[in-house]
């Protein structure tokens, strides 16, 4: 990805994160007989990563960054929203903590609801239910790919642990491997396509060579500091440099 240093906060400008539902100045007028006028100044942090969600937000007026915290402790923004946009919806109807912080760029005026008052507003404006439920429905598959995607990686990590524990090293950069499937299955949980696809992709990329399967095998020679590399790369979350 690339990014963009703007202070102290790392601006991720292809983060994959599905947009923020928006409604258009018509709903959002209709909406104010449902909920509360806020303001937030410039700099306000109203939404904080990790706490309860119990509050909804519509902004009316001024910009806001959604901002999730990394690994290394640096803030990333990940998107920036204006009037229209709606905020902390998803964690107030999965009953969940925050997932991401929202900070006011400029000097912010929102409307604020629980639960019930944007719920009754959703009853009484089927547009604004139906732009919810899509938005739920593209978010969601932004996380289950998400997952898919650990769930490739950890495989990925595991079959290549294991090609590498099978190594006979004969003091070449080459390795012969023969992994067991059955054996493979018990100790990791890990089946057969799943295995399969994992070698196919360090096939792909070249780490491993010669491969050749049978019933209950799979044998083939490995790069064994190619391979270590590439587990390295693509199997481990990647620190991201600080700056400013």
């Amino acid at each position: 990805n690339k990014n963009q240093n703007i202070g102290s906060v790392l601006v991720s400008q292809q983060t994959g994160i599905p947009p923020a539902t928006t409604v258009n100045r018509e709903i959002t007028q209709f909406l104010v007989s449902y909920g509360r006028k806020s303001q937030f100044s410039k700099g306000t942090t109203f939404i904080t990563e990790g706490k309860m969600a119990r509050t909804i937000y519509v902004l009316l007026e001024g910009e806001a960054a959604i901002i999730k915290d990394g690994d290394d402790g640096q803030e990333n923004v990940v998107a920036r929203v204006g009037s229209g946009a709606i905020l902390g919806e998803i964690g107030v109807f999965m009953e969940e903590t925050r997932t991401s912080s929202v900070r006011a760029v400029s000097d912010v005026l929102a409307l604020e609801f629980d639960a019930d008052s944007f719920f009754r507003a959703i009853e009484s404006i089927p547009e604004l239910g139906v732009r919810i439920i899509k938005s739920l429905s593209q978010k969601l598959k932004s996380s289950n790919d998400f997952i898919l995607g650990l769930r490739k990686a950890h495989n990925l990590m595991v079959v290549g642990a294991n090609i590498l524990a099978a190594s006979r090293s004969e003091g070449g950069d080459t390795a012969p491997f023969n992994l067991n499937l059955a054996e493979l299955a018990k100790v990791s949980a890990i089946g057969r396509h799943a295995v399969a696809s994992a070698v196919e992709t360090l096939q792909g990329v070249g780490v491993i060579t010669n491969v050749r399967r049978s019933e209950g095998s799979i044998e083939g020679s490995a790069n064994v500091q190619d391979l270590i590399k590439y587990l390295n790369d693509n199997t481990f979350p990647r620190p991201t440099n600080k700056s400013g």
